[in-house]
Order: structure tokens, then sequence, then C-alpha cells
């Protein structure tokens, strides 16, 4: 509400976008142009090693406290990767 009353909220607002060499100034095609670029990064993590075999059936999509511990205190041994 005080960015509303400050007149702050156009400055969230993406409105114009170069793209190839040339601008993009309506809502469909800034959204065109940018929904690849923000779907790629929410995606850009789902290959890394913790999201992948074998770390992931030891640590979890959420955390695994006990093997944190392990981490930090370094006493984890790794799963072999045979």
């Amino acid at each position: 509400m005080a960015q509303a009353i400050n007149g702050k909220l156009d400055s969230l607002q993406v409105k114009v976008v170069e793209h190839e060499g040339s601008l993009c100034d309506t809502k469909e095609r800034v959204e065109e142009v940018l929904l690849p670029v923000n779907k790629a990064k929410v995606h850009s993590s789902e290959d890394t090693d913790f999201l992948t075999s074998p770390l992931v059936e030891v640590f979890g999509y959420r955390g695994n406290k006990q093997m944190e511990n392990a981490v930090l205190q370094g006493s984890y041994v790794p799963p072999s990767c045979s």
C-alpha cells in the first residue's frame, strides 16, 4: 500500500524488452520473450548433484538433518557412484 501511495508500483513492471535487436513493448510480446528465460531459471537446478542420484536418495528433496550434520562435522562418507 505504501508503494502505491508513493507511486512506486510502476517501477516493478517490465514494459519494454530488447530482444534480438528489436524492442518488444506489448504485454504479450514481453511475456513471449521472458517466459522461456524465467522457465529456464526455475528448472536450472534440476540436474545438480543434490537433485540427482545418489545424493538425492541420501539428502532427499527437503533435507536430511542427520546427513547434513555429518557433512558439517566432516564425518559424512558419500555413497559410491558405481
